[in-house]
């Protein structure tokens, strides 16, 4: 019962406005990894594959 309180002090601010009331801007990182490439691929070729019968 005690940690549940501690761990739910994260609830009680927003967590993209700082201190300040300013903004705390998220960024996205890009994507990396042996899945990503393959899945890059795979639709790539999908692109090109799919619409070949109707041409």
């Amino acid at each position: 019962m005690a940690e549940e309180k501690k761990n739910a002090g994260f609830r009680d601010r927003i967590s993209t406005v700082n201190s300040t009331g300013g903004r705390n801007w998220v960024y996205a990182r890009k994507p990396k990894g042996r899945l990503y490439v393959y899945r890059r691929i795979l639709g790539y070729f999908l692109i090109v594959f799919l619409p070949l019968p109707r041409l």
